[in-house]
This record gives structure tokens, sequence and C-alpha cells, in this order.
């Protein structure tokens, strides 16, 4: 089959689902190497980071999640 020989489909681990066929970048480029996909961050994932980057502190952080402002 086509789609299997130019790896139209290909693995990917999900953190919540496991693995799974997604649709690979279908553009090939001869000097330029493929990238895995990624699966998308996961609600709150990156929370934590953001909210220090903008000058919380770790305490501020857990009374926000604590007060369920934040998850």
């Amino acid at each position: 089959m086509v789609a299997s020989a130019r790896r139209f489909f290909v693995p990917m681990e999900h953190p919540e689902h496991g693995r799974m066929e997604v649709v690979s970048n279908p553009i090939r480029l001869s000097q330029t190497q493929l990238s895995s996909p990624q699966a998308s961050a996961v609600l709150g994932q990156h929370t934590d980071a953001v909210l220090q980057a903008y000058g919380y502190t770790l305490a501020e952080i857990a009374e926000l999640r604590n007060d369920g402002i934040i998850s």
C-alpha cells in the first residue's frame, strides 16, 4: 500500500492514550530530517512554568491550585 510505503501514518506515544498511529508530515524535503510527532500538551501541563515566568512563587501557585483557581 502506498500510505505505508511513504510512512503516511507513524506511531506516537501519547501520555494518556498510549501508542497510536497519527498522520506524518506529508511534505518530504531531500535535505531535511523528518521530526517525530509529539502529543500536544495536556490541560495544565505547563501552568507552573508559565506562572513562574510571570513571577509567581511555588507557594503562590500552590495556593491558586488549592483555591481551585488553576488546575
